[in-house]
C-alpha cells in the first residue's frame, strides 16, 4: 500500500508488534496470571478532523518500577493498514489533531516544563506552540485550527513547589524523617499517608492555574478568570471560549476543587461573564456545582450540567442548553433543566454535540459502557456504532461526525481499536492484543436476582468453560466485592488487573478457569443504576443484603456449593466483604477470604484520616461522628465481630498506604482463631503497580483459594514452604477438617 506517511518520520515496527497486531494464532491454552502482563491497554485515541488518520497510545507492563511502558502510533483509517510508530512523539501525551491539518498535537516536557508541540505526519515538521516558565496541563485548538488555548499550573509557595498530581507535594514526610526539630501538625489535614508516602500531596492546598490564548491576530495573552480554570472549549466561530473554573471566592484546598463554575470569555473585548456559579455547603444546604461548556455546533449555545450533592459520592444531576442570546440572570433562572444520571468519569467530556443537532454521550449505564444519544425526552443507546454487548470507550469523531474511532472490549475480549464510517460500516483497525486471541477464557454472563425488599440487583458471573449447563453440579463460588463504593464492575476486560494499571490484582478470570466460579454483584451503593440504587439508606445495611441474597440465589439455582464459599474485596470492598461475613454467620459459611487495602476497624479508619475527611465523608455517610456515637462505629467494624467464623483470611496492603490499618484486621482475625496471613507489598500504595508484585499477589491469591476451596497445591518447589505453612494453619485451627 502506498502511504503518504513519510518513512523517515517513523521507525519500523518490531516483529513482535507486527505479530501482536496481526492477531497471529496461538495455541488454545487457558489464560494465565502471566498473560495479564501481556495485555496491552489503549490509553489514548484520537481521530483527525478529516477522518483519514488515527493516533493511539499503547501501554503495556514493563520492567520499570512504575509498571508501564508506552508507545505512540499513527494509522491510516483504511482496511489492512499497519500502525507506524512516531519517533518524535514518544514522550508526548494528551494527543489531539489540529483541525483541518495533518498535524498531531501533544504535551511534552522540555527544559523542566510541559509545553504544547505538534508534528506533521506527512512532512515530519516539528513545532513548539507554547513557551514559558509554567507547565501546560490541557490545550485545545479552535475549529479553524488557527487559535490555541491552554491551561497552565503554577506554585505560589516556594517550600511546596514540587508538583504532584495537581497538588502541592507535602514536605511533612521528609521533615519527619530527616528534620532536626519537632513539627507542629494540623490534624485537620494530616493523614496516615503523610507518614508512609513521601509523595503524598498536601490536601490543605491546591495548585493554582491560569488560562492563556493565542490567535493569529496577536501574541499570547492571559485570560482573566475569577478563579482557577480547569477546562475550556472554543466556540465554533472562534470568537468565544467557555471556561470551567473553581472560583477564587472558595477556599484553596482539596475540598473545594470539585466546586466548579462556568463563564464565557469574549475575545473581541476580553470580557468575562459568569454564567453558572457553584455554591459551597453552608449548614444544611448541600453544595452544588456546574460542569460542561460544550458548544452547540449549529447555534450560539452551550451545554451545562448541574450537580447537587446528596452525599460525598452521590449527586442529582440535571442538564440544559443555554442560548447566549438569552444570557441574563432572569433568563438563566428560566432554563428548563432535565434530569440525567452522570457519574465519575462520565462527567467530562460528557456531551458530544454533532452538526446535525444530535447530542452523543459516552456513558456507563447499568454497568455497561457504550454510546448514548441525549434528547429532550431522555437517553437511549445509539445504534451508530459498536456491538451493544461490548463496551465502547475512548471515542473520537471526525469534525463532520461521519467517521469515528473507538476502543471496544468485553469481560472476555481484550481491547482493540475499531473504525466506523457512515455508509461503509465498521472495521477492526488495530488489534494490539491479537497475540492473546487463542487463549481460553471463562464463560461470563450477566445475572440478576431479587433482593429481600423486591428490588432487582445485577451482577456478573464467571464460570469455567464447560459443555454442561449451569446448575447441573454446584461448584465452589468466590464472591468479589468491588470497591468505590460507587465504581461499577462493568463490561471491561480484566478491570482489576489491566485497566489503568489495575487496582488490586485479583485474577478473577483465572479463578474461574481453575474451577472456582466468581460472582461480582453491583450492590446498592454502586453508580450507573440510578440515584436510588446509588444511595442506599446505610452503607452497611442494604448492600450486605444485596450481596447475600445474590449468593443465596446462586445456591438455590444449584450453581454455588454452599460448603465451598469464599469472599474477597479491595478498598471499600475489603470493608464491606468482611461485614458480609460477620453479619451472616448463621446463614452462610465462608471457607476462605482475601481482603486488600481496606480497614476493618471504623475507629482506626476514623483516627488515621484527616479531620476534614471525617467531617465531610464519614460523619455524612455513617450519620454521626465516632465521638458522638461510638456504638455505631462498633457496628461498622467487622474485626470486632470475627469470633465464631470458620474462615481462612488473607490480608494484603501497600507499604505506602493502609498497611497499619490492615494489620489491625489481621491481628483481630488471628485472635479470633482464624487461619490468617498478612502480606505488605513494598513501594505500593492503594493499588499495586509493579508487574512483579502484581504477579506475586495474583499467584498468592490463586494458591490461597485453590488450597482452601479445592484442597489443591501448586507443585512448584519455590512454593513448598508456603503450603507447609498453610497446612499447619489448617491443622492447628481446623483439626477436624480433612
Amino acid at each position: 500500500m502506498n502511504s503518504p506517511l513519510r518513512p523517515t518520520l517513523f521507525c519500523a515496527l518490531t516483529s513482535l508488534f507486527i505479530l501482536v497486531l496481526s492477531g497471529a494464532s496461538q495455541a488454545a491454552t487457558p489464560f494465565s496470571v502471566r498473560d495479564y502482563l501481556d495485555v496491552k491497554r489503549i490509553s489514548e485515541l484520537s481521530l483527525s478532523s478529516d477522518g483519514e488518520f488515527a493516533a493511539f497510545v499503547v501501554e503495556t507492563n514493563g520492567p520499570d518500577a512504575d509498571g508501564r511502558t508506552r508507545a505512540v502510533y499513527v494509522i491510516e483509517t483504511k482496511p489492512d493498514s499497519e500502525p507506524l510508530r512516531i519517533n518524535q512523539a514518544q514522550s508526548g501525551r494528551n494527543f489531539a489533531w489540529i483541525p483541518d491539518s495533518d498535524e498531531l498535537a501533544f504535551l511534552a516536557d522540555k527544559d523542566g516544563t510541559t509545553q504544547v508541540f505538534s508534528v506533521s505526519v506527512k512532512t515530519g515538521e516539528f513545532r513548539q506552540h507554547t513557551f514559558g516558565e509554567h507547565s501546560a496541563t490541557t490545550f485545545s485548538f479552535s475549529q479553524a485550527g488557527n487559535g490555541l488555548l491552554w491551561i497552565s499550573r503554577y506554585a505560589v509557595d516556594s517550600h511546596t513547589s514540587e508538583r504532584f498530581q495537581g497538588y502541592y507535594r507535602s514536605p511533612l514526610h521528609d521533615q519527619l524523617s530527616n528534620g532536626t526539630e519537632g513539627r507542629l501538625l494540623n490534624p485537620q489535614y494530616t493523614v496516615l499517608y503523610h507518614f508512609l508516602d513521601q509523595e503524598w500531596p498536601d490536601s490543605s492546598k491546591r495548585m493554582r492555574s491560569f488560562l492563556s490564548v493565542k490567535t493569529p491576530e496577536g501574541s499570547p495573552s492571559t485570560v482573566i478568570v475569577p478563579g482557577d480554570p480547569t477546562t475550556a472549549y472554543w466556540a465554533p466561530d472562534g470568537s468565544k471560549i467557555s471556561v470551567t473554573y473553581v472560583s477564587a471566592d472558595l477556599p484553596v484546598d482539596a475540598r473545594s476543587a470539585r466546586l466548579s463554575s462556568i463563564g464565557i470569555y469574549q475575545l473581541a473585548d476580553r470580557s468575562f461573564v459568569r454564567i453558572a456559579n457553584a455554591t459551597p455547603q453552608v449548614d444544611n444546604n448541600l453544595p452544588s456545582y456546574f460542569v460542561g461548556g460544550e458548544w452547540n455546533i449549529s447555534s450560539d449555545g452551550i451545554f451545562l450540567r448541574q450537580y447537587r450533592e446528596l452525599d460525598p459520592w452521590v449527586s442529582t444531576t440535571e442538564w440544559a442548553q443555554l442560548q447566549l442570546s438569552e444570557l441574563t440572570q432572569q433568563g438563566f433562572e428560566r432554563i428548563e433543566w432535565r434530569s440525567i444520571d452522570m457519574y465519575g468519569a462520565d462527567q467530562e467530556p460528557a456531551f458530544l454535540p454533532s452538526p446535525d443537532n444530535q447530542i452523543y454521550s459516552l456513558k456507563t449505564v447499568s454497568g455497561r459502557k457504550t454510546l448514548f444519544e441525549i434528547t429532550q425526552e431522555g437517553i437511549s443507546k445509539s445504534t451508530r456504532l459498536g456491538d451493544a454487548e461490548k463496551s465502547v470507550s475512548m471515542l473520537s469523531f471526525s469534525s463532520d461526525y461521519n467517521s469515528a474511532v473507538f476502543v471496544q472490549e468485553s469481560l472476555t475480549s481484550p481491547p482493540q481499536i475499531h473504525f466506523w464510517r457512515i455508509g461503509a460500516g465498521e472495521i477492526v483497525l488495530a488489534k494490539p492484543n491479537g497475540a492473546l486471541a487463542g487463549r481460553v477464557m471463562p464463560e461470563v454472563k450477566e445475572v440478576s436476582w431479587e433482593a429481600p425488599d423486591g428490588k432487582t440487583i445485577n451482577g456478573w458471573l464467571f464460570t469455567p468453560p464447560t459443555q454442561e449447563p449451569l446448575g447441573e453440579e454446584p461448584i465452589p463460588l468466590l464472591t468479589f466485592v468491588h470497591g468505590g463504593p460507587g465504581a461499577p464492575f462493568s463490561n471491561l476486560f480484566s478491570p482489576y488487573m489491566v485497566q489503568g494499571g489495575g487496582y488490586w490484582p485479583h485474577p478473577l478470570e483465572v479463578y474461574a478457569l481453575n474451577g472456582i466460579a466468581v460472582f461480582v454483584p453491583n450492590y446498592r451503593g454502586t453508580h450507573t443504576f440510578g440515584t436510588e440504587h446509588a444511595k442506599p439508606a446505610t452503607l452497611d445495611g442494604t448492600p450486605v443484603t444485596d450481596i447475600v441474597s445474590g449468593i443465596e440465589n446462586l445456591i438455590a439455582r444449584n450453581i454455588a456449593d454452599p460448603e465451598r464459599l469464599a469472599i474477597a474485596g479491595h478498598s471499600h470492598g475489603a470493608w464491606l466483604a468482611p461485614l458480609v461475613m460477620t453479619k451472616t454467620k448463621a446463614r452462610l459459611t465462608f471457607a476462605a477470604a482475601s481482603f486488600a487495602e481496606g480497614s476493618t476497624s471504623a475507629f482506626l479508619n476514623y483516627s488515621l484520616m484527616s479531620g476534614w475527611l471525617n467531617e465531610q465523608v464519614h460523619d455524612e455517610v455513617y450519620g454521626t461522628s465516632v465521638y458522638k456515637n461510638p456504638e455505631r462505629y462498633i457496628e461498622l467494624s467487622p474485626e470486632l465481630h470475627f469470633e465464631g467464623l470458620d474462615t481462612a483470611v488473607l490480608f494484603e496492603a501497600g507499604a505506602k498506604s493502609l498497611a497499619l490499618a490492615v494489620m489491625s484486621g489481621a491481628k483481630a482475625a488471628g485472635r479470633a482463631g482464624l487461619p490468617t496471613e498478612f502480606y505488605v507489598y513494598p513501594r505500593t500504595g492503594h493499588n499495586i503497580r509493579e508487574p512483579s508484585l502484581m504477579v506475586e499477589s495474583a499467584d498468592r491469591n490463586l494458591d490461597w483459594f485453590r488450597f482452601w476451596l479445592l484442597n489443591l497445591k501448586d507443585s512448584a518447589p519455590s512454593k513448598e514452604t508456603q503450603f507447609l505453612r498453610w497446612e499447619a494453619l489448617r491443622r492447628d485451627q481446623f483439626p477436624n477438617k480433612p
